[in-house]
């Protein structure tokens, strides 16, 4: 991938929580982030939902194993502009392929991102990034959330990594 584009991705600013990514080169499949965490907090779980809408007007398949984190993955990004930390494994995704109607959205992913990221104390803007699209049909990105991460205890193998740096 082109590194220019990678950090013009990263500096793009946070959309209105309802919009949705832009439509990919063919097809209607647009792609939404959604913060499921009340209070964010360092240490603490944090989750996001991948949902896919078809704003199409015919239904359209969509298999939730094609947004593994092998075609799709999570960008953080820390206020300083610098990527987070990524700590853990791949999260899986599972599911049969489902039709999706026009104008319906298909949630194919609930993810906890502090078991992937670092996720200090801070402010950070997150996006989901297609990395191989072998379809010109997959959203190419999710819209770009900000979250506010509040002072929170980390666990000791995160303060660890934190001494690291």
């Amino acid at each position: 991938s082109d590194p220019a584009a990678i950090n013009e991705l990263d500096l793009r600013e946070p959309t209105n929580p309802d919009d949705w990514g832009p439509r990919p080169k063919q097809g209607d499949l647009r792609a939404r982030l959604t913060l499921q965490t009340e209070k964010p907090t360092a240490g603490q779980p944090l989750h996001l939902k991948l949902e896919i809408k078809n704003f199409g007007l015919v239904p359209q398949e969509i298999d939730p194993r094609s947004y593994s984190i092998i075609q799709y993955s999570l960008r953080v990004t820390r206020a300083d502009g610098k990527p987070d930390l990524f700590i853990g494994m791949t999260h899986q995704t599972f599911g049969d392929q489902t039709m999706c109607g026009a104008g319906e959205s298909v949630s194919v992913w609930d993810v906890d991102v502090s078991e992937l990221y670092m996720l200090d104390t801070g402010d950070y803007t997150i996006e989901a990034v297609a990395n191989l699209v072998s379809e010109e049909t997959m959203p190419p990105r999710s819209n770009v959330i900000r979250v506010d991460v509040l002072p929170g205890e980390m666990p000791p193998f995160k303060q660890f990594f934190l001494t690291l740096q």
